[in-house]
């Protein structure tokens, strides 16, 4: 089997550059953000996928899941900004009815 596993760098920035946001016209406003984090266990598994053809080595390659994501936590925040329309709609759901 070959291997097929990739290690990616990237040259696009040199180490210690720093990106910026030049385009304030194009910003837009968003008057209600939400933030979520969710936690997860990285279980180990060998749950099998799938299968595929392989071409090249005229043999079929099967795939299995090394790990498995299990849901533990999660959490969010909500910002609102101080509007009296999005105050009302949040008073009044039905306000756009």
């Amino acid at each position: 089997m070959r291997n097929t596993q990739t290690n990616f760098t990237s040259n696009a920035y040199p180490p210690g550059s720093m990106l910026e946001f030049d385009a304030w016209k194009k910003a837009q406003r968003h008057p209600i953000v939400i933030y979520a984090d969710f936690e997860a266990l990285l279980r180990k598994s060998d749950e099998k996928c799938g299968s595929n053809h392989d071409a090249s080595s005229n043999q079929n390659v099967e795939y299995k899941s090394i790990q498995k994501h299990e849901a533990i936590s999660y959490d969010f925040i909500h910002w609102i900004q101080a509007d009296d329309f999005y105050n009302d709609l949040l008073n009044n759901p039905n306000l756009l009815d």
